[in-house]
């Protein structure tokens, strides 16, 4: 069970971190719903400095996932889940 919930959290780090990449930079985010509604949104969130940190942000999180992969393919085991 741990493997499969692992392995879910590596596919969430990939697939999350490359939409967050690539998405502020296509004409989705430019027809975006919220910033239609809030017109005074738009130069907030079609601005560089946003669309930059949110492609970090996804950079970021594909990173953490490739990281966790590798440790996997290296030791060949899940990690311990974090004791509370």
């Amino acid at each position: 069970m741990r493997l499969v919930v692992f392995l879910s959290y590596i596919l969430y780090c990939f697939y999350i971190g490359v939409l967050l990449i690539f998405l502020p930079w296509t004409p989705l985010w430019d027809a975006n719903g919220i910033v239609a509604r809030l017109p005074s949104l738009q130069p907030v969130m079609f601005s560089g400095v946003v669309r930059g940190s949110v492609s970090g942000l996804g950079g970021l999180l594909f990173l953490m996932g490739v990281i966790d992969a590798w440790r996997f393919i290296r030791f060949g085991q899940a990690p311990e889940p974090p004791s509370a």
